[in-house]
């Protein structure tokens, strides 16, 4: 994905929630915090579209 294709957005988050996230960064599972919270959205959108609950478009 370009970057001219992408949109910036803010969250806020608990400190537990940012530690818990930064923890999966720093165990490797994701190179960052922006690809895991792009990897949590997408598997959201994907459980929801299996229950038949959105009409979220690719």
């Amino acid at each position: 994905m370009s970057q001219a294709t992408k949109e910036r957005i803010t969250i806020r988050l608990t400190k537990r929630d940012l530690d818990e996230l930064q923890g999966l960064v720093n165990q490797g599972f994701f190179n960052s915090r922006n690809e895991a919270v792009r990897a949590a959205i997408r598997n959201l959108i994907a459980e929801k579209k299996r229950e038949g609950k959105t009409d979220a478009q690719k």
